[in-house]
């Protein structure tokens, strides 16, 4: 028994290498094993989005047609204490109103208008030149001649053609400054003011010859537009005294002119015929009455200057007539 074990443990010394002769083996001769691969470190959050999303524009670039550009830290410091100022345009000095225009005295009027059986007065009337012939006219309103100034009936362009025998305009300014003339001249379809318009509600008579020396009014030959400054020279009831009115122009037509007052107050009745006028003071048209609009402005309307041109300027002065021979002679 004891033999055999001594024959095993011989055996068993010659077959197994021995600690020191493992430790001494050369690496070239150790078996190899593939090394487990280790798991990646995450990397951190930024690079792996990166790496994970598509390529892609920066943020600033693809928002750069919507995004608001950047605010200067000078201002966006201290925004609400210092407001980036606008630049508007350069104020433009603001245009001077027109001033009431200087008129010369004595060309304004209180007419009576002459029959062989009464005399009979109404309203205002002007005193206007035409430039070419140098002759001089009194422009009154058309219907003065009718119940509106307290007769019957209104009269007809013939019938004041054939009954008024002379216009006397008594100056506003000084009563003993005249004005006489003796030929209606039209218009020959003078109508009262209406619907239509107040462009035929005229009566104009030519002043007698020698006249054309007196202070006179000139027609404007350009209607007014909305906007323009005018004033009408009256004379004011239970009054010595004559003034200028202001308004503005409101409302334009070929027929009719409208303004609006300054003075919603005023107390101007029985001033119709008073001539509009410019701030040159020409006249752009002829005063009829007042009217009150929705807003309580006061309002007037007037018969336009064109109108009483084309019926100065179609009036041919009746050539005088060479006196018959007598049959005596």
């Amino acid at each position: 028994m004891k033999l055999w074990l001594a024959l095993s443990a011989l055996l068993i010394s010659a077959t197994v290498p021995s600690l020191a002769q493992v430790g001494s083996r050369p690496s070239s001769q150790m078996p190899v094993r593939a090394a487990t691969p280790a798991a990646a470190a995450p990397a951190p959050a930024a690079t792996a989005n990166k790496a994970a999303a598509p390529a892609q524009k920066p943020a600033a670039a693809t928002n750069a047609a919507t995004a608001p550009a950047p605010v200067p830290p000078s201002i966006a410091a201290g925004a609400e204490e210092r407001p980036v100022p606008v630049q508007g345009p350069t104020p433009q000095a603001t245009a001077p109103q027109p001033t009431a225009p200087q008129l010369p005295l004595n060309v304004v009027f209180r007419p009576h208008y002459l029959t062989t059986d009464i005399a009979h007065y109404a309203g205002l009337c002007f005193r206007v030149r035409q430039e070419s012939t140098q002759l001089d006219f009194l422009v009154a309103p058309y219907f003065v001649f009718g119940p509106a100034a307290e007769l019957k009936e209104q009269m007809t362009p013939e019938q004041i053609s054939s009954v008024v025998v002379a216009a006397i305009g008594v100056s506003i300014n000084d009563p003993i400054k005249l004005a006489i003339a003796q030929r209606y001249i039209g218009p020959g379809d003078a109508r009262v003011a209406d619907a239509k318009g107040a462009e035929a509600d005229l009566a104009i008579f030519q002043l007698t010859a020698g006249s054309n020396a007196d202070p006179t009014l000139l027609l404007d030959p350009m209607p007014p537009i909305n906007g323009d400054r005018v004033w009408i020279y009256v004379k004011y009831p239970g009054s010595q005294k004559a003034g200028l009115e202001a308004a503005t122009i409101a409302w334009v037509s070929p027929t009719e002119i409208r303004y609006h007052f300054d003075n919603l107050k005023l107390n101007i009745g029985n001033t119709a015929g008073a001539p509009l006028l410019s701030p040159e003071g020409t006249v752009v048209g002829m005063h009829l009455g007042t009217f009150r609009g929705k807003t309580g402005n006061l309002y007037g309307f007037a018969c336009p200057s064109l109108a009483i041109r084309r019926v100065i300027d179609n009036y041919s002065q009746p050539k005088p007539q060479k006196p018959k021979k007598s049959l005596l002679n």
